[in-house]
């Protein structure tokens, strides 16, 4: 499919890492700087979640079309369209910042970083490496991500440092993740070389509702797609930790935009890769989640049990800590499991598109029921408890992740 061998695949790597960054960036911008957008914007709690539960229920009705485009069309015009298509986006939010805009601009963001890049980037990194380097290079994927994300978020916070301004550092913010994006997809233009039947064999390729069918039956696609819906929704209430530090522990927008700087970027560097190198030691990346489930639950427990002091903040930061970097480790290996549960490779857009229509369910509406349970119990006068609500969901997901894995690992190693 493409011209790319052991050495050079980690620059192309690189290069999706790099654009990944600009066509996620944006979009999640709540997830790393909640507070810097919130009030460079002038948005409240209810507003964003429903921002984001726009761009998550767009994104259910194309996760679908999308795998199905990257089991037939050229991978690197997918990517390549994705990476452009997210800087022009980009630059229209810099021009027109109502909130009407935004909600256009991120059903846009829909189209090019869910249906026509998400399947297709996880099928370029699959088809990188052999059944035994699919969790280094899925932890890799992961771990450059952060890479430029951090790079990016370091100068964006000092921006704001120095000129004091949440609305420059969110411009910032925009400019440099369309940026780089927009360089990535140029790059990969020039630099990746398809074999000359590529597009013939793809034209060629039947995905038809028979094989649709045959899919949806394998118990193995369901069980892998389950252990993603756990883990993903605990990630979803990583988003509501700065604003719970803020808000309950007093700590400042900048602190709180470090620590979800940290989060967002610096923790993937360094879990993503691990959990990948790990999975692939220990020759089971589903063994890795379901164990590392337990961890999740008991930090997620501790984060909500701190008592709410100003001198209890070094406890809740190192809770979050906890908390963060297990929920963060675990993308390095979430579908380094597809290969682990012999999923056919020929059809790896189509079962992508299956697994995420509903592993990332709460895209679509978790953002928007959260966001108005805080706001509910803030205009209560018990803040606090809106939060804890939330981490307690991620609590209860964390189990459903150990009862998953238990039942994928047994599915697996008894046949």
């Amino acid at each position: 499919m493409f011209s790319i061998n052991k050495k050079n695949r980690w620059v192309f790597l690189t290069i999706v890492c790099m654009g990944m960054t600009g066509v996620f960036g944006v979009p999640y911008l709540t997830r790393g700087f909640y507070n810097v957008f919130q009030d460079a914007m002038g948005l409240t709690h209810s507003q964003i979640g429903l921002l984001m539960s726009t761009y998550g229920t767009l994104n259910l009705f194309l996760y679908f079309p999308g795998g199905w485009l990257a089991d037939k069309i050229s991978i690197k015009k997918l990517l390549c369209f994705s990476f452009i298509g997210s800087a022009v986006l980009g630059g229209v939010i810099l021009i027109y910042s109502s909130f009407s805009v935004l909600l256009m601009v991120y059903a846009g963001f829909s189209v090019t970083s869910i249906m026509t890049f998400f399947p297709a980037m996880l099928k370029f990194v699959r088809t990188l490496g052999d059944s035994n380097e699919q969790g280094v290079l899925y932890g890799y994927k992961e771990s450059f991500y952060g890479v430029f994300g951090v790079i990016i978020g370091l100068i964006v916070v000092k921006i704001g440092t120095v000129t004091g301004s949440d609305v420059s550092a969110y411009r910032w913010l925009v400019v440099l993740y369309s940026g780089i994006s927009l360089f990535a997809g140029i790059t990969l233009w020039i630099l990746l070389k398809e074999d000359n039947e590529t597009e013939k064999i793809l034209e060629k390729k039947t995905i038809n509702l028979k094989i649709i069918l045959k899919l949806l039956r394998m118990k193995n696609v369901w069980l892998v797609t389950l252990s993603i819906l756990s883990c993903y929704t605990v990630y979803c209430s990583v988003t509501y930790t700065s604003p719970y530090l803020v808000e309950v522990f007093g700590v400042s927008n900048e602190l709180a935009s470090k620590l979800g700087l940290f989060r967002q970027y610096v923790a993937p560097i360094f879990m993503c890769l691990l959990y990948g190198i790990i999975a692939d030691k220990v020759g089971s990346s589903v063994k890795v989640i379901k164990i590392t489930a337990y961890a999740i639950g008991v930090s997620c427990l501790a984060f909500i049990f701190t008592p709410k002091a100003p001198e209890m903040i070094t406890m809740a930061i190192l809770s979050m800590f906890f908390f963060t970097i297990f929920s963060t480790g675990v993308r390095g290996a979430y579908f380094a499991q597809i290969d682990e549960a012999k999923l056919p490779i020929e059809y790896m857009g189509t079962i992508v598109g299956i697994i995420s229509v509903i592993a990332f369910l709460p895209d679509a509406f978790y953002y928007t029921v959260m966001g108005h349970l805080i706001d509910r119990y803030s205009h209560a006068g018990n803040v606090a408890l809106g939060y804890q609500i939330v981490f307690g969901i991620s609590a209860f997901f964390a189990v459903m992740a150990i009862i998953t894995g238990k039942a994928l690992y047994k599915s697996i190693y008894n046949k």
